[in-house]
């Protein structure tokens, strides 16, 4: 028998970690996609405030006719701000009154414009491009340190877990093929020792019939030893139930999608068995999850989070306090949540009285 070397395994850790940075990489993409669209909604609110307030500022030249006054303004609004590129005030004719350019031109732009009307009658068409280089160059920097923390933190996992495996699979592994490997080659002496005379051969028959015979006993002893082992662990089975039976809390726990996949006896009772059902519509009629849900929140940073939350039950609305905790498996990722809610529907009446 051969032993495998251990560089497949690597590959195979390593491409998972490969696969788990590219996942990364692109969670961070979208992170800063999604950044970038917010900060570009605040800029065009700020922009859309900044543009009522010239136009208040204007109005009262234009319908007097005082153009310069207003040239004046905007070239001198366009200078006062490092962040705007130009600025454009165009008749209803087409006339261009005023147009302001920043003498240094930026690649990252933000183009908002604004009809100014009176009266029902269009007074002048403000246009303004404001320079978005320094928030590309902020974004850019944040992309780069979340690459760079995905790029550590799949190292480091990707180091546990080489370790772990090696430790826990490889080793035994290894010391498996060498008593196979031993055991081999008795066989093989074994069978040499065959061509020997009829004596000899039975002789050595029954010396393996003696050790099987040791081998059977053995392995009644550790059928014993098992059956043993399964009563006891059923016995710390029973005992963790009654002990989760005497909370007087309800206690739920739900998958990864939110699925309900416990319920203990008190929990039933103060919510139904919802059992195989999604949570947020089981408990409160939603389609998706709940707002401020602390097991999504749970979920998110491995953290313990509590809130409180009111559902409608046949005896009128049920208030609860949640708390909500991870629950993990051996290798520390995320598997459930686990809920423990308290009926505070009493305190709750109390407070409000």
């Amino acid at each position: 028998m051969t032993d495998p070397s251990p560089f497949k395994y690597k590959r195979v850790i390593l491409s998972f970690m490969a696969i788990l940075l590219f996942f990364l990489i692109i969670a961070n993409i979208l992170i800063v996609a999604n950044q970038r669209k917010h900060i570009l909604h605040e800029i065009q609110n700020h922009m859309q405030y900044e543009m009522d307030l010239i136009g208040t500022f204007v109005r009262e030249p234009l319908l007097l006719h005082d153009y310069a006054k207003v040239e004046q303004f905007l070239l001198q609004w366009g200078g006062e701000h490092d962040d705007v590129v130009e600025v454009k005030a165009i008749m209803p004719n087409g006339f261009m009154l005023a147009q302001y350019n920043h003498p240094a031109p930026s690649p990252h732009v933000f183009f908002l414009q604004k009809q100014l009307r009176y009266g029902g009658k269009d007074l002048i068409n403000l246009q303004v491009v404001k320079d978005l280089s320094r928030v590309e160059a902020i974004l850019g920097k944040l992309k780069l340190q979340l690459i760079a923390f995905s790029a550590a933190l799949t190292g480091i996992l990707g180091i546990a877990t080489w370790r772990t495996f090696r430790k826990m699979a490889l080793k035994p592994m290894e010391r498996e093929i060498a008593l196979r490997t031993q055991a081999e080659e008795m066989l093989q002496k074994a069978k040499d020792q065959l061509e020997v005379t009829v004596d000899e051969r039975t002789a050595e028959v029954r010396e393996k019939n003696k050790s099987l015979l040791m081998e059977i006993v053995e392995r009644e002893k550790s059928q014993g030893m098992l059956q043993e082992a399964t009563k006891r662990a059923q016995n710390e089975k029973a005992k963790s139930d009654a002990i989760i039976a005497a909370i007087g809390d309800g206690i739920s726990i739900q998958d990864t999608d939110f699925t309900v996949l416990y319920q203990n006896d008190i929990h039933i009772r103060m919510i139904g068995d919802h059992r195989g059902e999604a949570c947020y519509r089981a408990y409160e009629k939603r389609e998706s999850v709940c707002e401020g849900c602390p097991v999504a929140m749970a979920f998110q940073d491995g953290k313990i989070h509590t809130s409180r939350r009111s559902a409608p039950t046949p005896n009128g609305i049920l208030h609860v306090e949640i708390t909500a905790s991870p629950l993990r498996d051996s290798s520390g990722q995320i598997i459930a949540g686990i809920e423990i809610a308290r009926d505070i529907t009493e305190r709750k009446r109390a407070e409000e009285a």
